[in-house]
């Protein structure tokens, strides 16, 4: 397989793919970012991946996917520039693995279902060659790390029900940590690997956008403006203490309780905190003390908005309500 050629091939058909379906409303203005970032896994996605567990990459073509995937990225939020543009919340909003952490996951289950496979598969009539030929590529594939965690783990008593999925979440942990080193917008997401809220909450278009817009620090804007209550290049940790907002903040105190608020790091936001302790379920706001902070969360977004936007003029806009059983 012309390895070069193939990526190039697979890099082009996935991006247009993504540039097609951004057009007819699959980003962040159009069906939401939410299920902007699932059309992308379902089916975009697939195609990056396709042939690379059964071949060793070269750094420039392993690169070449990786800028790839953070170009479609970048059209799931209908930005299509060349100007590099981060991408990495959002990859640890979906959940969304590196392609290098993806290609090293398919090459260890290549390896593990050719090792592990019934006698009768095709593979395995062929192990013979494999195992013991001078065939370079399966020793290299051999090499993999996770393949190599996965043959200590085995030896190991007593074993995880499931040693393939563990050893992968193992390794997705530990991408998600470094994330959360290299970006402080991740440190101050979830620390948890799952699909973050925001994306799926019940909220309207534009109180999507501003839940976003804040987890990827773009709001308040960049570079900072001046704030409406006077202070010059106001930024986040501004909009806390901001005169204007005082009587939001309280309300958002007194509705999630002491005793809660007592586990807020004294570095961190209230809105990160709270954000961070949103249920993973409509149901989930309809109870306890979720149906005054979501929509007192989403207003205070609303008024942060329109405080960093000082010289620019707001439609009336309803405030959010609670939702009901």
């Amino acid at each position: 397989m012309n390895i070069p050629a193939h990526i190039q091939n697979i890099s082009t058909k996935a991006k247009q793919s993504m540039d097609l379906l951004r057009k007819i409303g699959a980003n962040l203005y159009g069906y939401g970012l939410g299920p902007a970032l699932c059309i992308y896994c379902s089916f975009i996605r697939p195609m990056l991946e396709y042939g690379i567990a059964i071949a060793i990459l070269p750094e420039e073509q392993q690169k070449q996917l990786e800028d790839a995937q953070k170009y479609c990225i970048r059209l799931a939020q209908n930005i299509r520039t060349r100007h590099t543009i981060p991408t990495i919340v959002q990859l640890h909003m979906g959940d969304i693995p590196s392609m290098a952490l993806r290609s090293a996951i398919l090459k260890f289950k290549f390896v593990h279902r050719a090792i592990s496979a019934p006698a009768f598969n095709f593979i395995t009539c062929n192990r013979y060659m494999l195992l013991n030929g001078r065939n370079d590529e399966w020793k290299k594939m051999q090499n993999n790390i996770l393949w190599q965690d996965h043959k200590i783990l085995t030896n190991q008593y007593p074993l995880p029900r499931d040693p393939v999925a563990f050893i992968v979440a193992a390794h997705r942990k530990i991408e998600m940590e470094n994330r959360r080193t290299a970006k402080p917008a991740v440190a101050r997401a979830r620390h948890a690997r799952i699909w973050d809220p925001i994306l799926y909450l019940p909220a309207t278009r534009l109180q999507h956008h501003r839940l976003i817009k804040w987890r990827t620090h773009w709001l308040p804007s960049f570079p900072p403006k001046d704030c409406r209550c006077g202070f010059k290049k106001a930024k986040r940790d501004h909009y806390e203490f901001c005169p204007i907002l005082a009587i939001m903040i309280q309300q958002l105190e007194q509705s999630i309780g002491t005793s809660k608020l007592s586990t807020k790091a004294p570095d961190q936001d209230i809105l990160d905190f709270i954000i961070n302790m949103l249920p993973t379920s409509e149901i989930g706001l309809t109870r306890g003390h979720w149906r005054t902070t979501w929509p007192t969360l989403l207003n205070t977004l609303r008024d942060i908005d329109i405080l960093t936007h000082s010289e620019e003029e707001f439609e009336p806009e309803r405030p959010a309500a609670r939702l009901n059983h």
